[in-house]
């Protein structure tokens, strides 16, 4: 098991927060508040099932808080940001 985590789970890991920080920082300036949580839902949807059929619960549960952190976390002021303004934009209109 120890060449599985040294081996395959720490760069699998490395790889999705990287490609995970590379959609975030496209959608969060293209997409709208309510566009971005849908991607993440269907990003982490994805991972979820994708994962069920390929990897170990523990490296589920890894990739699954890596991808979370890397859409949700890394810009949650940004999301926040967006959020109000758009929600102030709706009640101007």
């Amino acid at each position: 098991m120890k060449y599985y985590a040294k081996d395959f789970e720490e760069a699998m890991l490395k790889d999705a927060a990287s490609f995970y920080s590379k959609k975030a920082s496209i959608w969060i300036t293209s997409l709208s508040y309510g566009d971005y949580i849908r991607k993440v839902e269907e990003s982490i949807k994805q991972e979820r099932d994708r994962g069920s059929n390929y990897l170990r619960s523990r490296s589920r549960h890894e990739l699954l808080e890596v991808v979370e952190h890397e859409l949700l976390s890394v810009y949650s002021t940004k999301l926040e940001e967006k959020k109000q303004a758009e929600s102030e934009n709706c009640s101007l209109e």
